[in-house]
């Protein structure tokens, strides 16, 4: 018997699932950033968010991967490694909390946290280099350089927004001190640190560059880039692919039990195919095929802006 743990504040170690076994529970560390539902949980908020209004009272990012979850993934790898340098590298299993991390699991789990790291950084450098060629050297310095003074360390999620918890101090200590009186200029203050997302989320990556990828951001050149992008589309691919080996899941014979029941001269096959339909015409499964061919696209647009430095 399993139950899902994926949601970033439930553990040191987010995206995980919980296996009861005889009464040991054993940690499966990551493993739902390669599942269906968490792809599913990720994409069906936003489409319930039925908001028309230019001005909207809640300031809500749906992003699934941001300095708030991906902090909390390097911090779920740092774990990982402490408890395997605790126990020894040769140990079969670890001990957490009341939890029992079994070794294949602690390795995979890190695997997958590294994927999505790879996944959300190469996302935010890609964006960063914009639509149009760079120039040289110093135009790519000059893109990558942060643009805003907040958004290194620790992240928060208040209530849907996602910022840093400097900021979020800040303003704490702003209505402690008086200069915060009404609710209008509170909720000003929420809408602008909302509205600062992307700047203060590349600040938060370029101050981990140099722990992930083993550069300073002033230091990345044209060839760095290319690897972080080839990191990147190995990643998301990657990714897509233990997506679509578990929407197949939901097509085995294992999925089929009790179909058919209901009228014997139907097969079970057919009974399924007629509830559920088939696994090549799955939205879920077009959908995913469909990002990574964009992905690809995106690589190659993004390889052929550096084109011009050699």
């Amino acid at each position: 018997m399993g139950r899902h743990v994926n949601h970033p504040d439930s553990s040191r170690l987010p995206f995980s699932y919980l296996i009861e076994n005889r009464g040991e529970s054993f940690l499966v560390p990551g493993i739902n950033i390669r599942s269906v539902g968490t792809i599913r949980d990720a994409q069906k908020w936003p489409r319930r968010d039925k908001r028309k209004s230019g001005h909207l009272l809640d300031s809500i990012n749906f992003n699934l991967l941001s300095p708030y979850t991906a902090g909390k993934m390097l911090g779920g790898i740092e774990l990982l490694d402490q408890l395997e340098r605790t126990a020894g590298l040769t140990a079969e299993r670890f001990s957490f909390q009341t939890m029992t991390i079994e070794a294949h699991a602690l390795r995979k789990g890190r695997k997958l946290y590294g994927m999505a790291l790879d996944k959300f950084m190469g996302n935010t450098v890609i964006s960063r280099l914009g639509l149009t060629p760079v120039v040289d050297e110093d135009d790519l310095s000059r893109r990558l350089k942060p643009t805003a003074a907040a958004g290194a360390g620790q992240w928060v999620d208040v209530c849907g927004l996602f910022a840093p918890k400097s900021e979020v101090d800040a303003i704490c200590d702003a209505i402690t001190a008086g200069d915060i009186e009404s609710i209008d200029q509170l909720e000003q203050r929420w809408h602008d640190l909302h509205a600062q997302y992307y700047d203060m989320e590349w600040t938060w990556v370029a101050d981990i560059m140099e722990s992930w990828y083993g550069k300073p951001v002033e230091d990345i050149t044209a060839d760095d880039v290319r690897k972080i992008i080839g990191r990147w589309l190995e990643s998301v691919t990657s990714l897509n692919d233990m997506l679509l080996e578990d929407a197949r899941k939901e097509y085995s014979l294992k999925s089929r039990t009790g179909f058919g029941i209901d009228d014997p001269a139907a097969s079970a096959d057919d009974d399924f195919t007629s509830v559920r339909g088939s696994y090549d015409a799955d939205p879920f499964v077009a959908m995913v095929k469909e990002h990574t061919a964009k992905k690809t696209a995106l690589a190659t647009r993004a390889l052929a802006q550096l084109e011009g430095i050699k």
